[in-house]
């Protein structure tokens, strides 16, 4: 007799057995798992993660989903002894039950992997759209700093533009200052030069009218002396008319 022959009999014998709590251990296994469903599938539910979770009274919602989805995947194969044979003898009632629930399983299935992989093109889709987003904003920031990087450029360019023909007038101007510069100091020499030869000039003029000065009293000195003489010696008129 199978496991299911033998489940399927003590269902029918002792409705109770099925749903007596299961005693609570530190980790569901594999066969808790495929346990909890095959008495769900015996009792005409079909088998979910809830049922499962509420038929072992504990359990991860993760871990069951991973033995369930095991279950799903062994219940074909379960369901006969050998490969090639037909289903063990089963009550006509349980086994119309069993049928009616696997196509609704594989029909669930079929539900649910159509869903999931919606889902999964959906979270794509939106990871994709996410990823642009971030690319774009990326591409805009890099876009900014480059417009930004330019700028300074072209500002440090200017102002080493302008600095340098600062520095160019500043070199002017240091050399007219300097040309200025020398040329005051001729000026001042050549004033200088001048003032020594007006200078001289002076004391040659006050020596030149000094000499003139003692020429002419000498001139008027000698001049002074035969007019007097003269004066003395012409004889007056009256001694003349006698």
């Amino acid at each position: 007799m199978s496991t299911i022959e033998r489940e399927v009999g003590e269902s029918e014998a002792t409705p109770e057995s099925v749903l007596a709590p299961v005693t609570r251990a530190p980790r569901i296994s594999q066969d808790d798992v495929f346990r909890a469903a095959d008495e769900l599938l015996l009792d005409g539910h079909r088998p979910t993660i809830d049922r499962v979770r509420m038929r072992l009274g504990r359990g991860s919602p993760n871990t069951i989903n991973d033995h369930l989805d095991a279950w799903w995947a062994k219940l074909g194969s379960r369901l006969r002894d050998l490969p090639g044979r037909e289903f063990p003898h089963l009550p006509e009632r349980v086994a119309h039950a069993l049928q009616a629930l696997w196509n609704e399983a594989l029909e669930s299935a079929h539900v649910a992997l159509q869903d999931t992989l919606a889902e999964r093109d959906r979270a794509i889709t939106q990871r994709d759209e996410a990823l642009q987003q971030r690319e774009h904003e990326v591409i805009e920031r890099e876009r900014i700093t480059a417009a930004r990087s330019t700028a300074l450029e072209e500002s440090l360019a200017l102002a080493r533009g302008q600095l340098t023909a600062a520095n160019q007038r500043a070199e002017r101007l240091e050399a007219v200052l300097q040309q200025r510069e020398a040329e005051i100091a001729r000026l001042r020499a050549q004033a200088e030069d001048l003032e020594r030869t007006s200078a001289d000039w002076r004391k040659r003029l006050e020596a030149a009218q000094e000499a003139h000065q003692r020429e002419r009293a000498r001139l008027e000195s000698r001049l002074g002396d035969p007019l007097d003489e003269r004066s003395r010696s012409r004889p007056t008129g009256g001694e003349g008319g006698g």
